[in-house]
């Protein structure tokens, strides 16, 4: 449940054969997310694509980053002790029989790759961002219905945005279409686990899920991912999601709330200065992942301030069938 080095992953490709085609990428993507969480996980597992940004332009979401993080907050522990609370009173989710969870989601994944796939390019790495809309329908059966959305790129230099389209690799990365694909059973990625509802029983069991091990993120930023990716795109119990943001509670993690939502943010270096946020509503739901790369000094390609990973959630609702639900 860590977040790799995402600069590293395009380093490695110079010299590397060129990476499978961004279709097959995305398509492999699109099982991993179904498997990984009930249409949950967003890790893309090849070494070409890696992150996610939110579907509009990347300077709006880093400002908007920086200027919501300066915003006045109560004590961080008194405003996720709230939350919990807030959390705890919220009634269970019902699906019924033959009923669907549905939530739709948005995201930009950081492309990257040698830069004489790009005509005319002379760096040796290049990188763009891909925006994505998804949507899903989960059935208690198993069945999961994805229809994803490509949106043209955003780009950090217009040589590169260029050669992308002389290249014809929009075709590839299937911007402008709409993708339905359709599993027909899918394993929970935290098979036999029941999520404890005392802090301390869940802390403990987060403890033996993160990998202890050189070269890692710290911990405060893979038990914040770890609850991340518990509540992404799925139904969870509230006293689970009150009982998740009470272990936060207990980190090292900056906070910032508002009226309407919660952000817990840790600062860390992983090839790069990075700042990962988590942002919830006032039930706790989760509704943002942000990674903004603070140091660009080692990644000239990419911008200091660029968040280069960032999903955006609804909260899981219950619709009849395999449609969307009414505004």
């Amino acid at each position: 449940m860590s977040t790799s080095d995402e600069f590293e992953v395009l380093r490695r490709a110079v010299g590397q054969p060129p990476p499978a085609g961004v279709r097959r990428v995305r398509a492999r993507e699109q099982l991993d997310a179904a498997i990984d969480a009930e249409v949950a996980q967003d890790r893309p597992p090849t070494r070409r694509r890696r992150g996610v940004v939110a579907a509009t332009a990347v300077a709006v979401v880093a400002v908007a980053a920086v200027a919501y993080l300066a915003v006045g907050s109560r004590a961080p522990a008194s405003a996720l002790q709230e939350l919990a609370e807030a959390a705890r009173q919220v009634d269970p989710i019902e699906v019924p029989p033959g009923a669907f969870a549905y939530t739709r989601s948005e995201h930009v994944v950081l492309v990257g790759g040698p830069g004489d796939q790009f005509p005319g390019v002379e760096e040796e790495l290049v990188a763009y961002l891909l925006p994505t809309t998804r949507e899903s329908w989960i059935r208690d059966d198993g069945y999961v219905q994805l229809v994803t959305d490509t949106h043209p790129p955003a780009f950090f230099d217009p040589r590169v945005e260029a050669a992308y389209f002389e290249a014809g690799l929009d075709r590839l990365d299937g911007v402008g279409e709409t993708v339905t694909t359709v599993f027909g059973e899918v394993t929970d990625p935290f098979p036999g686990i029941a999520w404890p509802t005392d802090r301390d029983k869940l802390e403990a069991l987060m403890e033996e899920l993160i990998p202890d091990e050189a070269g890692q993120p710290p911990r405060e930023v893979q038990l914040l991912e770890l609850a991340a990716a518990i509540l992404r795109e799925r139904i969870v119990e509230p006293t689970v999601r009150a009982t998740l943001v009470e272990v936060l509670a207990t980190l090292d993690l900056e906070v910032k709330s508002t009226d309407d939502a919660v952000t817990v943010t840790v600062t860390y270096d992983q090839g790069g200065q990075l700042r990962y946020s988590v942002t919830f509503d006032n039930e706790a739901n989760l509704i943002t992942e942000t990674t903004i790369l603070l140091d660009a000094s080692d990644e000239p390609y990419i911008p200091a301030g660029t968040a280069i990973r960032h999903s955006a959630y609804t909260p899981p609702v219950i619709v009849p069938d395999l449609q969307p639900p009414l505004p």
